[in-house]
């Protein structure tokens, strides 16, 4: 992060001294062509009355790494608003979705998680809570199974529980489990849960129900998510589980609902 910094600030500089150069051959004397060259002792003049300034005054060198800075984080959320943009039905508009919540909420969440994650694990139960206490989230969960090799099965069995109305149920048992969760052990949650395992089974290997992971995966990949969990608010993302993840959510669901969705 540090050398990062200094980086910053010697892109600033340089980009201060360009300018510098710039204008004055803009405005030299009259007589002189606009696109002449700088001869070699005018622009070590130059140079070195650049460098006294800086150095005389190096906050400059702060307020032009803000401003690179702040033109670099409106580049870069206006590429990922575009990204998102492209993606919005897959995102926000799938007709099987798994969600949780209130399906006609006024702010829409994504998550991006696996059943073998940890840190989704860690985050399920503040998610509940938050959930319970809103009344007006929508989360919408897709599926991204990377963590093992058993994830896409449990995957499969987790989005074909909707089908007999018991998602909620058993996509918190299986996020409650301690340990890799395995599809044969999340076949004896699912009869813990008095689901119908048979059935369970069966509608787990239908196309339509595979679909709803095998998008939600591929979807993941356009969008060059590498890891879960990862959320969406919105235009607005959370990577991970930061330190400071509850403000991050409240702040982002705060400002979906001032100024309203854009893709949700």
């Amino acid at each position: 992060m540090l050398r990062a910094m200094r980086l910053t600030a010697v892109a600033a500089a340089v980009a201060l001294l360009s300018l510098s150069l710039m204008l004055l051959q803009i405005s030299g004397a009259p007589a002189q062509q606009p696109d002449a060259a700088l001869s070699p002792a005018q622009r070590k003049a130059i140079e070195e009355m650049i460098h006294a300034y800086i150095v005389a005054h190096p906050e400059v060198l702060i307020e032009a790494q803000q401003a690179l800075g702040a033109r670099a984080e409106a580049d870069r959320l206006a590429r990922i608003s575009r990204v998102l943009g492209e993606h919005r039905d897959d995102l926000y508009r799938q007709r099987d979705d798994l969600v949780l919540g209130d399906p006609g909420g006024d702010v829409a969440i994504v998550e991006f998680f696996d059943y073998n994650c940890p840190y989704c694990r860690r985050i399920a139960p503040d998610l509940a809570r938050r959930l319970a206490a809103d009344g007006h989230i929508k989360l919408i969960l897709k599926p991204m199974p990377d963590g093992s090799p058993a994830s896409a099965a449990v995957a499969y069995l987790a989005a074909a529980s909707a089908r007999q109305g018991r998602f909620a149920a058993y996509h918190a048992a299986l996020l409650e489990s301690k340990g890799q969760v395995t599809e044969a052990g999340a076949l004896r949650l699912a009869e813990r849960l008095s689901l119908d395992v048979a059935r369970l089974k069966r509608d787990a290997a239908l196309p339509e129900v595979k679909t709803v992971v095998d998008r939600s995966a591929q979807l993941a990949k356009s969008l060059n998510i590498e890891g879960t969990p990862f959320f969406l608010v919105d235009a607005r993302y959370i990577a991970g589980v930061p330190d400071d993840f509850a403000e991050h959510l409240d702040r982002d669901v705060r400002e979906v609902r001032k100024t309203g969705c854009r893709l949700c």
